[in-house]
């Protein structure tokens, strides 16, 4: 039985955040130390939006925080309550269909050898999000499903040049990548009259033969035109997992009312 789990922090809890004020501002915002997460006694990264109306802290490591609504606070006070909102842990089965992806992430940034037991839907969504941070000048669209007729996703780079992306999700990433699935891609390619592919793997590397068949020339007008296909593996993806990525995932921007907070120094 697959007993890793991740944690995740997308669900939360109101609760009564007590903060003490001195000469109109609320000292937690001019405090030397930073506060520790209360779960894995990593430092809190520290959030204000400009008016300092919100006050959050941010575990990067495990995802767990919290953030108070400031709003009128004043004079010197001493455990003045404020509304405030916290992360509360949900765990789920690495191999999860419904896994959240940011979470999935940031466990396997820490984990990478656990890529293998992630569900093969849940990490086309993975790749998915990681590519939309290593290539930023691109479109990435999901395709993949049941029906999806060798396509997985659909890369657009700023030029209008189309890519075609097959994701495979190996048990066993020690095993090379056979030629198979990129003549396969090869064929959806001619198919669908795309000239360029990618295929990512979880596999360490391809076979040579593999390797071989990802330039080919097809009966495609009167000379014949040129197919080429990318290859990625398992140290891309990791290389990939660790980019920053495009969209903050904040579940607190409810509350906070979709303002952006920025990182105190």
């Amino acid at each position: 039985m697959n007993k890793e789990f991740v944690c995740s922090y997308s669900h939360s809890e109101e609760f009564t955040w007590y903060v003490d004020t001195y000469d109109f501002q609320p000292t937690l915002l001019t405090a030397t130390t930073r506060a520790r997460c209360r779960f894995c006694s990593s430092e809190m990264n520290d959030r204000t939006d400009k008016k300092n109306e919100f006050f959050l802290e941010l575990c990067k490591l495990c995802g767990f925080w919290r953030v108070v609504n400031l709003r009128g606070l004043g004079g010197f006070r001493n455990g003045e309550p404020q509304a405030a909102r916290r992360g509360v842990a949900k765990f789920y089965d690495i191999g999860a269909l419904d896994v959240p992806v940011a979470d999935l992430r940031r466990f396997l940034i820490k984990h990478p050898h656990h890529i293998s037991n992630v569900n093969p839907y849940a990490f086309e969504e993975l790749v998915a999000d990681c590519m939309r941070s290593a290539f930023t000048n691109c479109d990435i669209i999901k395709v993949g499903g049941r029906k999806d007729r060798g396509i997985d996703l659909i890369i657009i780079s700023t030029s209008g040049e189309k890519y075609l992306a097959q994701i495979k999700r190996r048990s066993n990433i020690n095993k090379s990548e056979s030629v198979h699935v990129v003549r396969q891609l090869n064929g959806v390619l001619f198919r669908e009259n795309v000239a360029k592919g990618l295929v990512v793997t979880t596999a360490r590397k391809y076979t040579a033969d593999a390797t071989k068949e990802t330039w080919v020339t097809t009966p495609h007008g009167e000379e014949g035109a040129w197919q080429s296909i990318e290859l990625y593996g398992f140290e891309d993806i990791v290389k990939w997992l660790d980019l920053p990525p495009c969209e903050d995932d904040e579940p607190w921007s409810s509350f906070t009312e979709g303002k952006v907070l920025s990182e105190l120094l």
